[in-house]
């Protein structure tokens, strides 16, 4: 089962999307289930996680569809975002917030079958391990690889993520716990990186993704040998 969440507030086009959608998956024999609603806001307010593919106008009233799509990913970053718009170039920006494509208005059938056939496929084979995350207004469902490090002061965890920065209580030691399967270690006694994303180790720093992490003296020794076992696929 798919759950569809089409936000359009046209309702020509979102007639169009929907019957495409009923074409497409009933031929594949695929059980789908959609919402439909006509702004960005009211679905923001009710997102909990429950759909797999979203459907999202770009030009929307009141908050428009690409400020709606990075609201989302920093609630989400399993979910599959398919843009539609009138105007390419307003879709071109939909790297920013990992968007598995997006259609050009009018849309065409043909053009909609094959996209969704890389659309389904990648809702299909996307087996990655998630965390969620529970801040002091909001919950968090996010990829485990899409964590660059966490880091740790007064009790105070803070994710850095490929998509948003997720501030929670916690402990470390709790959270390395969970995630040292998935290729985590601890270059000191307040930082347990992702060793996926270093870019590169330098003297007693390790670089990634625009931050520079002081490596201790305690934690350096297995933090590189960690870091060698997973270069040598030995993790």
């Amino acid at each position: 089962m798919i759950n569809i969440a089409i936000v359009e507030d046209q309702k020509k086009d979102a007639f169009q999307l929907l019957k495409y959608i009923k074409t497409y998956f009933e031929q594949l024999k695929i059980d789908y289930t959609y919402q439909h609603f006509h702004e960005a806001t009211t679905f923001i307010e009710q997102y909990k996680f429950q759909y797999q593919l979203i459907f999202l106008d770009i030009d929307l009233p009141g908050i428009n569809g690409m400020s709606a799509a990075h609201e989302i990913r920093a609630m989400d970053s399993l979910v599959s975002i398919v843009f539609t718009t009138n105007l390419s170039q307003y879709a071109i920006n939909g790297y920013e917030v990992d968007a598995s494509d997006f259609f050009v208005k009018p849309i065409h059938y043909e053009s909609f079958k094959l996209k969704m056939s890389k659309v389904i496929h990648n809702i299909g084979v996307n087996t990655e391990k998630d965390l969620t995350l529970i801040s002091k207004k909001s919950i968090h469902r996010l990829i485990i690889s899409d964590i660059y490090f966490v880091d740790v002061h007064s009790h105070k965890l803070t994710f850095h993520t490929k998509f948003d920065v997720i501030n929670t209580r916690g402990s470390l030691n709790d959270i390395e716990k969970q995630l040292k399967p998935h290729y985590f270690s601890r270059c000191n006694q307040g930082y347990l990186v992702n060793l996926k994303h270093i870019q590169k180790i330098e003297d007693n720093i390790v670089y990634l993704e625009g931050h520079e992490l002081t490596i201790s003296r305690p934690k350096k020794k297995q933090f590189m040998d960690d870091f060698t076992n997973y270069i040598g696929g030995k993790c």
